[in-house]
């Protein structure tokens, strides 16, 4: 027998030309390559999608962690008038500062609530026993990093520079 396509001799029940590789007939063949091919196909548009997701996730994580108002909460310490000034932000919006004295057996303690806007602003309202009321103290934040924040009153010149109690 002869191949169809290519004129070769093959063998008389084959159903493939052993030279050119094509079908000699009218027998049904199976494609087993076209379903491996779709599952390539939709495993590879899995990986992408999924690779995508993640990449979006990361860079949302590192943007979020970034923003000022999530850079400040933490507990942060300054040296004053010999004695320590500690101011805790938490981040449900509340803050507590605590100032010690040597010597002094009691801590001077203010608390209230902390906002930033536009990540240069920091107010911190607090309740004042002496006036009956609340009061806002509105700073402008000069630096935020892991370790330092500067930030000065609105109303004064000097910078306060805190460290990260460690």
């Amino acid at each position: 027998m002869y191949c169809k396509h290519c004129g070769k001799e093959i063998a008389g029940d084959s159903k493939f030309c052993n030279h050119c590789g094509k079908s000699q007939g009218n027998e049904e063949t199976t494609n087993i390559i076209e379903p491996a091919k779709r599952f390539y196909t939709s495993n590879k548009k899995l990986v992408s999608y999924t690779l995508f997701f993640i990449l979006c996730a990361i860079v949302v994580y590192i943007w979020y962690s970034n923003l000022p108002s999530n850079k400040i909460v933490g507990e942060w310490q300054r040296e004053v008038r010999g004695g320590t000034d500690i101011e805790i932000f938490k981040s449900d919006g509340t803050w507590e500062s605590i100032t010690k004295f040597p010597g002094d057996h009691r801590d001077y303690r203010t608390n209230g609530t902390w906002e930033m806007f536009k990540g240069k602003t920091l107010v911190k309202t607090f309740w004042s026993n002496d006036e009956g009321r609340y009061l806002s103290d509105t700073y402008e934040v000069i630096n935020i990093s892991s370790d330092e924040l500067v930030f000065k009153h609105k109303n004064e010149n000097r910078e306060r520079h805190f460290q990260r109690k460690q």
